[in-house]
């Protein structure tokens, strides 16, 4: 009966995951309760795809070493200093402006090789400049905090890049040991049971990280509205810019780097600043989720139309 209910929700992966981002706004109850969960449902997320992946092609991506530098140095440099000059261009305010600056220079969401799996993209791709990101993130954010927008941050860099490296590691492990009780073939057979999986983490990350936004919804609705479409726009823009710069690797490689261009993990970028910064920047990071969790639902049939001519 389970593997039947999560093979269903695996069917629909992509409008459920659109669907789970409102539940915040509905039950904000809810989304108080499952807040404590998020760290574990990000893990399962990692793990679940780990273990889907192809780890042969996944090693062929980690030896293309010059690819995958320019790909990190695009994803938390060039990003954040593009987005913050276009954001002071816009004329959005200083809050909002830095938490979009703040938004490009997050690494790329751990759940992106999930979605990518969903949408039939090159997930190896993905993980690879992912968790390489991940590591530096420590040492860049501080940097273009303060260069970019005046903003002073202490962290802890040994001990958040432990933490990181750790969490990581403990999720290759778990994969690892997963893909030795099953076979390959029986993991392939499963992909429908693993997305359900993957649906349901996701949608308890949606609900954590999405804990306050319904009262900015009902408070102040015309700063959600003007959050949401910079949310939607940076988004947007960061896919088209890694989908057109990294187009000489064939279509389907550069709509996996679109895809990891543009969903940001502001969630870490929100744990570790939280006392540092502005509410109206920290709002942002929840708001900031509806296009991430939307976006791969509307954009799925344009994915497959593209694909199938590639």
């Amino acid at each position: 009966m389970i593997s039947g209910a999560l093979s269903r929700l695996g069917r629909h992966a992509l409008p459920l995951l659109a669907l789970s981002i409102f539940l915040g706004f509905l039950a904000p109850g809810l989304a108080a309760l499952v807040r404590p969960l998020v760290p574990l449902a990000i893990f399962l997320i990692l793990t679940q795809s780990l273990v889907r992946l192809d780890w042969q092609a996944l090693g062929g991506h980690a030896g293309r070493v010059w690819l995958v530098a320019v790909l990190v140095a695009v994803l938390i440099v060039l990003c954040p200093i593009l987005l913050w000059h276009l954001s002071v261009l816009a004329g959005l305010p200083v809050a909002l402006a830095v938490a979009v600056m703040l938004m490009g220079a997050a690494p790329t969401i751990v759940s992106a090789p999930a979605i990518a799996l969903m949408l039939g993209l090159e997930a190896e791709l993905i993980l690879v400049p992912m968790v390489a990101a991940t590591a530096l993130v420590p040492f860049t954010l501080p940097v273009l905090l303060t260069w970019l927008a005046g903003v002073q941050v202490d962290i802890d860099l040994g001990n958040l890049v432990l933490r990181l490296l750790l969490f990581v590691g403990a999720a290759f492990a778990a994969a690892a040991v997963l893909r030795r009780i099953a076979r390959p073939e029986r993991i392939k057979a499963r992909a429908q049971q693993l997305d359900g999986v993957g649906v349901l983490c996701l949608a308890v990350f949606a609900l954590g990280i999405m804990d306050g936004a319904a009262a900015v919804l009902a408070e102040r609705p015309g700063y959600f509205a003007l959050a949401a479409a910079a949310g939607f726009s940076g988004n947007l823009l960061l896919q088209g810019l890694g989908a057109g710069t990294f187009a000489w690797l064939g279509l389907r490689p550069a709509l996996s780097v679109g895809l990891l261009m543009g969903n940001r993990n502001m969630g870490l970028v929100a744990a570790v600043l939280a006392d540092k910064l502005a509410p109206d920047t920290l709002v942002f990071f929840g708001i900031g989720q509806l296009p991430i969790y939307i976006l791969p639902w509307l954009l799925a049939p344009v994915y497959r139309r593209l694909l199938a001519r590639g």
